[in-house]
């Protein structure tokens, strides 16, 4: 009765440490970003956005433990074997012309220290059954590298056109 009280204990503890934590910015409650217009005219717009938190999840692969990182409905940006660091994304409409110009100032910053951040996974098709299974691709040299990333505050992922 005691190896199976201390089996099921110990079944319980690694469900456990596999959770999902709240890690707070600037509140407790999991929610996703908040966008808000502060400003727009014929020629700029000015949003802000409030990030609340982030979700960590420890995970442990070839005995090390990586903190895989989500923002509640965003994605993760990065190639696979990069580290798959969380990415807020707002779409913007803008009328055609010659350039658009968008500046970033981040009001508010927090470093986050001893994080091992999970690398983005590799999707491959398993092609018995057609799902996409992740697979673990760590790319060390982007890892070795002592920098800020992502390198750029922005990326302007498509420049499509509206239809009447």
């Amino acid at each position: 009765m005691k190896q199976l009280l201390l089996i099921i204990f110990l079944g319980i503890s690694v469900i456990a440490n596999s959770q999902k934590t709240w890690v707070t910015f600037t509140s407790s409650n999991p929610s996703e970003p908040i966008f808000t217009l502060q400003s727009s005219s014929n020629s700029e717009v000015i949003y802000t956005v409030e990030v609340p938190g982030m979700f960590q999840e420890s995970v442990t692969q070839d005995t090390i433990i990586y903190q895989r990182l989500s923002i509640p409905k965003s994605g993760i940006w990065g190639y696979p074997g990069d580290p798959g660091l969380p990415e807020v994304m707002k779409r913007f409409a803008a009328p055609e012309c010659g350039s658009i110009d968008i500046t970033f100032n981040a009001t508010d910053s927090i470093v986050l220290n001893n994080y091992n951040v999970y690398p983005q996974p590799e999707l491959i098709e398993d092609t018995v059954n057609g799902i996409l299974q992740e697979v673990f691709t760590k790319n060390d040299s982007v890892y070795g590298l002592n920098i800020m990333m992502p390198e750029n505050d922005y990326r302007i992922l498509e420049d499509g056109h509206l239809r009447n």
